[in-house]
């Protein structure tokens, strides 16, 4: 499996999600040559609506993890230097959900880390 130097992009979305939409779902992404996870994400959404990006883990590339969480999920914008989450599984994805209304904005930039 070829290594994921620290820097590269791992996952991104830039187009708006919408409530009648299922939840974005990501592929599963080998975690060699990285530790750490930084995302960046700007989000907007219609009157009371909610967004929520969460990390998975899975240790075969097939079955989630449940055993070890990445904690609190990012709901809100994140200032330019982003929200980091400490690698603890051999592979990771990623989910975002839209609630109560559409987004008007929801992009999220993944990248690695040493």
């Amino acid at each position: 499996m070829p290594v994921t130097p620290p820097g590269y992009k791992i996952w991104e979305n830039t187009a708006p999600l919408n409530i009648g939409s299922p939840a974005v779902l990501s592929g599963w992404y080998d975690t060699t040559g990285y530790t750490t996870l930084l995302v960046t994400a700007a989000i907007t959404n219609g009157a009371s609506g909610t967004t929520a990006f969460t990390v998975e883990g899975s240790y075969d590339g097939s079955a989630q993890d449940s055993t070890l969480a990445y904690g609190t999920s990012i709901s809100a914008s994140t200032p330019a230097g982003g929200t980091t989450y400490t690698i603890q599984h051999t592979y990771v994805r990623f989910r975002v959900v839209i609630g109560v209304a559409n987004a008007t904005v929801s992009t999220f930039y993944v990248q690695s880390r040493a």
